[in-house]
């Protein structure tokens, strides 16, 4: 199992891919000569969902993210009813999303994997936790520190919105020299869960 223990730095920027190519051959992407015709980020909802009914779980699309950049792609969605579940449920582990990642230059294997994340002590402000990516036969393939937000225990009467946000983005730390994929997930039920993970040494580029 990967474990990656690093202090989280949460990205503040989302980014929608204008590409899907890159992984066109093995996870059957329409070729880009055919995508052209039609919204990219659509077909990789269509994807994501059916990797998901593949896999038995039931996902939110609507406010799913997407990008790419170099050698590292990430689709990502919230699971469904995820709403409903109050923070507390933090303690025994909680199915908040679903992904895909291709990120050859890490050890995590290119595949679709369920994110679970879970935290001891839950309580209101701002919580340390882990999130685990869990592949489609049910192991735990990573493990990855994160950071979480808890407006509220309950889950709120009257939530300010009704569908859980994603969202990702790939920065560059100048003190370490590697690229950060950050991944968050913000919920109308009052959680907020942010992870990150390494990528490649981008000094050797210059």
């Amino acid at each position: 199992m990967l474990t990656i223990r690093r202090p989280l730095i949460a990205a503040l920027v989302s980014l929608v891919a204008l590409s899907g190519a890159a992984f066109a051959q093995d996870f059957a992407i329409e070729p880009i000569d055919r995508i052209s015709k039609g919204n990219v980020h659509d077909l990789l909802r269509g994807q994501l969902e059916n990797a998901a009914d593949d896999a038995g779980v039931r996902i939110q699309s609507r406010e799913m993210t997407s990008f790419v950049r170099e050698e590292m792609t990430l689709i990502a969605a919230s699971t469904e009813g995820f709403e409903f579940v109050p923070a507390t449920a933090l303690e025994g582990g909680v199915d908040v999303g679903f992904a895909f990642f291709d990120a050859p230059r890490t050890t995590l294997p290119t595949g679709y994997y369920t994110i679970r994340a879970s935290a001891e002590n839950v309580a209101v402000g701002q919580i340390e936790g882990q999130v685990e990516l869990v592949g489609i036969d049910g192991e735990v393939v990573a493990t990855f520190p994160a950071t979480m937000g808890v407006r509220t225990l309950d889950v709120p009467a009257e939530p300010q919105y009704n569908r859980t946000v994603v969202g990702g983005a790939v920065d560059l730390d100048h003190e370490t020299g590697f690229r950060k994929i950050s991944v968050w997930i913000v919920c109308p039920n009052g959680m907020a869960v942010c992870f990150e993970m390494d990528l490649f040494d981008y000094w050797m580029y210059f």
